[in-house]
């Protein structure tokens, strides 16, 4: 086993703690614009709702899937 793998099975949680809270803190705040959105641009608002729910909304969520998977 290598000095590299070591370390990487070390840091695994950390970086894992640190990924979820970085992504969960994008994602409430790309989501949280839809407000804005709704409210300063009512003429977008039905595209950005569309947008963020039917493309980006499902990769967020396999993303956190994917939070939750073992470690090889």
């Amino acid at each position: 086993m290598s000095v590299r793998h070591k370390y990487d099975i070390d840091r695994h949680d950390v970086r894992l703690r640190s990924l979820h809270l970085h992504t969960s803190l994008l994602a409430l705040f790309y989501f949280s614009y839809t407000l804005v959105d709704i409210f300063l641009l009512p003429d977008v608002a039905i595209r950005s709702l569309l947008l963020r729910t039917l493309i980006v909304g499902p990769p967020t969520i396999m993303l956190f899937a994917y939070f939750k998977r073992p470690v090889s």
